[in-house]
C-alpha cells in the first residue's frame, strides 16, 4: 500500500513538473500579481517596435534600490536577474515623447 501512495505521488509530481517546463517554454507566465489581470499569459517576442498601450514584461534593473524593494517585498523574486520577477507595465510612452507633463528620454535601459 505505502509503495503504491509513494508511486502515484512520483506520476503526479513528475506530471506536474512536466507540465511547468512544457508551459515554460512554451512562454506561459501565471501572473498573480494586482498590476495586470490575474491569470496565464502568453509571452511572445515582438516581431516589430513597441507602440503606446504594448503590454511588456521586463526585468527591473539590478540596482540598491530594487534590491532594497525586493528585500522590503514590493517585488517578487522571479528569473530575472538579480533574482526578481518580471514586471508587467503598459508602455505609456516612448523617447522623446511626452506623458502626462512629464517627458520621456532616450535611457532606455
Amino acid at each position: 500500500m505505502r509503495r503504491r501512495a509513494i508511486a502515484i505521488i512520483a506520476v503526479v509530481g513528475a506530471g506536474f513538473a512536466l507540465l511547468t517546463g512544457t508551459a515554460w517554454v512554451c512562454g506561459l507566465r501565471l501572473n498573480l500579481t494586482p498590476s495586470e489581470p490575474l491569470g496565464l499569459w502568453r509571452i511572445k517576442t515582438l516581431q516589430r517596435s513597441v507602440t503606446v498601450g504594448d503590454l511588456v514584461f521586463i526585468c527591473p534593473p539590478v540596482t540598491s534600490l530594487f534590491n532594497q524593494a525586493l528585500e522590503r517585498g514590493y517585488l517578487r523574486r522571479g528569473l530575472c536577474p538579480g533574482g526578481r520577477a518580471p514586471l508587467i507595465k503598459t508602455v505609456a510612452a516612448l523617447p522623446n515623447q511626452e506623458h502626462r507633463g512629464c517627458r520621456v528620454g532616450d535611457d532606455r535601459r
